[in-house]
């Protein structure tokens, strides 16, 4: 992040490189990706990552949080 500033694209971009947690200035190493969104989390942070989908896409979902675990 250049100039001491926080450029939120930049922080998502980082995030699916896997540089930086998806929460924006959490300085925690990230250890898993998410399936739906392609942000990388950190131990903290991925126990409260969800997504809100339609209810055909339950399955899904569930199946997406036991790959983040």
């Amino acid at each position: 992040m250049s100039s001491g500033r926080f450029d939120h694209n930049e922080w998502k971009n980082n995030s699916k490189k896997g540089l930086v947690c998806g929460i924006m200035l959490c300085r925690n190493s990230p250890i898993k990706q998410c399936p739906k969104c392609s942000f990388h989390y950190c131990y903290e942070h991925v126990k409260t990552h969800f997504h809100i989908d339609p209810p055909r896409d339950l399955e899904s979902r569930k199946e997406d949080t036991e790959k983040l675990r």
